[in-house]
């Protein structure tokens, strides 16, 4: 919530005021108050601003014992607290008062159930050994404000390059589509307008949440894998049943395949990018396929035993092979 003083003079003013918020049902919740926060006279709103109950702030304090559990915790057993009107860090009964957002009414057992705030200059006392944050939070990427948190990262650490933040409310959703391109060896900055240009055509809530991202660093910085993370690939299709014209008919201790089959190839560990993945049957090559998922579709005529094959190329020039034999009768007279 942020105060902006306004001066009313005397007859009639205009004042118009934009408000983005995040995914609310309210157009706009600004209210006038006078200095000491009391509702003016004689205001009115146009349109009349709905009851904001999705979101509230608190002021908590305790743990407190109560030794007669008889008592409900709406009884005031503590001593006038409910006519008490404290301020964050005023003194309380055990401490201070501390700050406490959440709904109405206020769920108490999640605020707790959460690790602690994490402030900038946490960040730079802690020293974290990590190189890229996407921080899922707003504000965090307002870089004209002092001590800003996705700056924090980079300038007042000994390890971090680059961040992903938003500048105003919002951050990053569907993040599969940010670490896809990055997986595949993608530039961080390139991912990320892979990222953002997936999310079009834009929703009036998604421009709210996503217009003010920004990257913080150098934006060609990408994931480098060492010669040790090499691909794994493996055959997922045909595994050990019975197939019937491409349909598992029932589980069997080998694959056995009647009819046409589509090898299905999964790989992990991708490292910098794969370039191909290529199919071959007792040896022959007889696909290779650049683009995931990666399959081939054994339709040949063949009765009896085969040998399949599947082996990765990666961008480094790295190999991985996977194979498997199978049973198969196909006649391909259908």
């Amino acid at each position: 919530m942020r105060k902006v003083n306004v001066t009313l003079h005397e007859g009639r003013n205009h004042l118009l005021v934009k408000i983005s918020e995040w995914m609310g049902a309210h157009g706009f919740s600004a209210r006038f108050a006078t200095m000491d926060g009391q509702p003016v006279e004689g205001l009115t709103y146009d349109p009349v601003p709905a009851t904001i109950t999705y979101i509230g702030t608190w002021l908590v304090n305790g743990v407190y014992e109560n030794s007669n559990r008889s008592t409900r915790l709406s009884t005031d057993y503590l001593g006038g607290e409910t006519y008490v009107k404290p301020s964050e860090h005023d003194p309380a009964p055990d401490g201070t008062w501390e700050l406490g957002i959440g709904g109405y009414p206020f769920d108490i057992g999640a605020l707790f159930n959460h690790g602690d705030w994490v402030f900038s200059d946490t960040i730079q006392e802690v020293d974290p050994p990590v190189l890229f944050y996407n921080l899922f939070s707003c504000g965090p990427g307002r870089f004209t404000d002092k001590n800003y948190l996705a700056g924090s990262y980079i300038f007042h650490t000994t390890y971090g390059l680059i961040t992903i933040a938003s500048s105003k409310s919002g951050s990053m959703l569907y993040f599969k589509d940010f670490t896809e391109p990055l997986g595949e060896g993608k530039s961080i900055g390139e991912a990320f307008y892979l990222w953002f240009k997936k999310q079009a055509p834009y929703q009036e809530w998604e421009k709210e949440w996503y217009y003010g991202m920004v990257i913080c660093g150098d934006p060609t910085l990408r994931l480098i894998h060492g010669s040790t993370n090499t691909p794994s690939i493996k055959i997922v299709k045909p595994s050990n049943s019975i197939y019937l014209f491409d349909s598992v008919l029932l589980p069997f201790y080998r694959p056995v395949v009647i009819g046409d089959i589509t090898v299905e190839a999964m790989v992990t560990n991708p490292g910098m990018g794969i370039v191909n993945v290529t199919f071959m049957i007792d040896g022959e090559i007889k696909s290779v396929d650049d683009t995931p998922p990666y399959n081939y579709l054994l339709d040949d005529r063949h009765i009896g035993k085969c040998r399949i094959d599947v082996v990765a190329v990666d961008k480094l020039g790295n190999k991985a092979v996977g194979s498997t034999e199978v049973a198969v009768l196909n006649l391909n007279i259908i």
